[in-house]
Order: structure tokens, then C-alpha cells, then sequence
């Protein structure tokens, strides 16, 4: 999804939770029903598996890219969930509607999507509006095998 060249926007139509807040938080633009709960919950796998597991369908790359650094981390490392609504008020997602709102807004978004040039949405996704290799929010996204070892 992160490399087509038009937008991909998320139509959340209930909770988001695990591999579905990836594919979520993997879209360009996201429209949530304002009480749908998202969560990643990797990090609170005990109770269930006995273990906790690392992020790693995506969500730990893509969560910072919605996220301040800070709520990511706090996101993540404590499988904090939010509901739509919250997540709108830190910016995280573009829009958080009722329910009966929900077609209306992204029908909207599709609308004046529509009218724009194609090859001017295709040079956004390319290179305006992703991180760079060199994006700090990117950080967060680095898995534990491919950290280089400590510096003493």
C-alpha cells in the first residue's frame, strides 16, 4: 500500500485491533467511527500466550508516521489502546465521525480526491508526504535483530 501511487484511505467501521491497525495505520488517509477502539497489542500477549511479542506485521514502522514519537512509543510499549475519537484530537487520524457519518465523509474525501491530477497525488505519495530514510520517526520501527550492537 505505501508504494501505489494514488491514496489509500481507511474506512474504519470498527475496532482496529492487531494486524488490522497495521493495514490501518498503513493507509494514507484514515476515517474511523469516533468510538472504534485502536490498538496494537503485541506487547500485552501474556495472559494469552504466556509471552509478550514484538510488533511486527508493520505496525511499529507505520504507527510513528501517525504519531508524535512519544505517543507511539507509549502506544506501543504499553499496547495502550485509543478509541478513533482520541486518536483524531492527537492527530493521529484525519477524521473521527458517528457512525452514520461515516460513508458521507470518506465519500467526500473520495470525491474531491478525484478531481485532482493524478500525477500530482503520485509525486506526493512518492516523496512529500513519506519519511525519508533518515525520518527519527523511523527509528521506532527498527526491529531488535537489526540494531547494531552498544558502543562501549
Amino acid at each position: 500500500m505505501a508504494e501505489m501511487e494514488k491514496p489509500v484511505i481507511a474506512k474504519v467501521n470498527g475496532d482496529a485491533v492487531g494486524y488490522a491497525q497495521s493495514i490501518m495505520f498503513g493507509c494514507d488517509l484514515i476515517v474511523a467511527r469516533e468510538d472504534a477502539v485502536v490498538a496494537d497489542v503485541h506487547l500485552n500477549m501474556q495472559d494469552l500466550l504466556g509471552f509478550d511479542t514484538v510488533p511486527g506485521d508493520g505496525g511499529a514502522a507505520l504507527v510513528p508516521m501517525h504519531m508524535f514519537p512519544a505517543k507511539a512509543m507509549e502506544y506501543l510499549l504499553l499496547a495502550k489502546a485509543y478509541t478513533a475519537a482520541e486518536l483524531e484530537c492527537m492527530g493521529a487520524i484525519n477524521y473521527a465521525v458517528p457512525q452514520e457519518r461515516l460513508d458521507e465523509v470518506v465519500d467526500d474525501l473520495v470525491q474531491r480526491l478525484g478531481v485532482r491530477a493524478g500525477h500530482d497525488q503520485a509525486r506526493c505519495e512518492a516523496t512529500d508526504c513519506r519519511p525519508s530514510e533518515h525520518d527519527p520517526r523511523r527509528l521506532v520501527g527498527i526491529r531488535v535483530g537489526e540494531l547494531p550492537p552498544p558502543s562501549r
